[in-house]
């Protein structure tokens, strides 16, 4: 694994779990960003994908995750601009 001065650890094997989580489950997360990027085209970047589907695995696979309480704050901030 890379070591990085930046990242303890805990954040490295996080990071690896979801690079991993995202290999392993890639056919329905891309036939989720696929659909999701077909329903909205207007605002979501097909250049974007690889986040589409960190994000999609991030809600799906790790619901209790800390950065999904930030995501879906976000969402619900926006929802209500």
């Amino acid at each position: 694994m890379l070591k990085n001065p930046l990242f303890g650890e805990v954040e490295l094997k996080f990071i690896h779990q979801v690079f991993y989580g995202c290999y392993r489950y890639s056919k329905l997360l891309k036939l989720f960003v696929t659909s999701f990027i077909y329903k909205a085209p207007a605002t979501a970047l097909r250049s974007e994908q690889s986040l589409y589907k960190i994000l999609a695995y991030l809600l799906f696979f790790r619901p209790g995750c800390a950065v999904n309480v930030h995501i879906l704050n976000l969402l619900n901030d926006i929802k209500h601009f």
